[in-house]
């Protein structure tokens, strides 16, 4: 998950408000979050137990980018690129259309330049290793037109069962220790940090926050104190109040990105709903972070 969606996600729970522009790309990142999350489910299904994956991958190599999904095998790498579009996907005169809006991106553009950027990379590892592309479209409402050939594979949520299989009849075989090392040493050699990091709460917004503590396991904000647990009356699930006190903490921290100060003692105190006494906070945060700033204004340096 990127850091702007868990923020998002963070800012629902917490009933912050949001601009038009957040609302939208809450949507739209937790759109190809699902989209990506119920692919994968997929590929365990139907895959190789022998096949290595990597999620997300930013990679520099002569231009930033990024690759939902590499499938690693032991001849063939599989490059996929996930659309969880409801509706139709156009791609004509070099435009790419969904619903009749024209988009802003040359979405088949990239991933052609994405397979061959990637080939280059394959090729430091073997110049053997295979690598193909396919641009999942796993929302069962989309529907596709392209104006000409390209040079990955256009797979329908309906065909993606046969196509992993298809995959697997060629490649279901172990990737050897040794080359699995190789290949780990190269991608890591080429991979880049996201440079989309969320933004930052406006600071007068945390007195409009929700507060509490929400359950693990749930997500619930019917939690109460106990004396070192908080316990959630809906599902009945306990954890230290270390552990709720750092991970409130962690919650706090995403949602004020850009200033680290927010997280005080006595802020966190708050946020927790204070059914954490500050004293525990204190122990809970400083076995575990570094404590920056003058007395007045003492904060815990979380790095995320």
């Amino acid at each position: 998950m990127s850091k702007k969606l868990e923020q998002l996600l963070i800012c629902g729970t917490r009933e912050a408000l949001l601009s038009k522009e957040m609302e939208k790309e809450f949507y739209n990142l937790e759109q190809g979050f699902r989209g990506e999350n119920e692919q994968m489910e997929w590929f365990k299904k139907y895959g190789s137990e022998h096949w290595h994956y990597v999620s997300n991958y930013w990679f520099n190599h002569g231009k930033l980018m990024e690759a939902d999904m590499l499938v690693i095998s032991e001849q063939e790498w599989l490059v996929i690129e996930v659309k969880n579009y409801h509706g139709l996907f156009e791609y004509k005169d070099r435009e790419c259309y969904i619903n009749g809006r024209l988009m802003s991106d040359d979405q088949v553009a990239k991933m052609n330049h994405r397979l061959n950027r990637i080939r280059h990379i394959a090729a430091e590892v073997s110049s053997e290793i295979k690598v193909v592309g396919a641009m999942v479209f796993i929302n069962e409402h989309s529907d596709v037109r392209l104006d000409n050939g390209n040079e990955f594979d256009i797979v329908m949520r309906n065909q993606l069962q046969r196509f992993i299989r298809k995959f697997r009849e060629r490649n279901d075989y172990p990737l050897s220790n040794q080359k699995f090392d190789r290949v780990s040493r190269v991608l890591k050699k080429h991979q880049a940090t996201s440079p989309f990091v969320p933004k930052s709460l406006p600071l007068e917004s945390f007195a409009e926050l929700r507060k509490g503590i929400t359950c693990k396991a749930c997500g619930s904000f019917e939690t109460q104190s106990k004396y070192k647990s908080i316990k959630c009356r809906s599902c009945l699930t306990t954890e230290h109040k270390h552990e709720a006190a750092l991970r409130t903490a962690y919650q706090l921290r995403y949602l004020y990105y850009d200033h680290p100060e927010m997280l005080t003692r006595r802020n966190i105190y708050e946020f927790c709903g204070k059914l954490i006494s500050e004293r525990t906070i204190s122990r809970a945060l400083t076995s575990r972070y570094k404590i920056i700033g003058a007395t007045s204004s003492l904060y815990y340096d979380i790095q995320i």
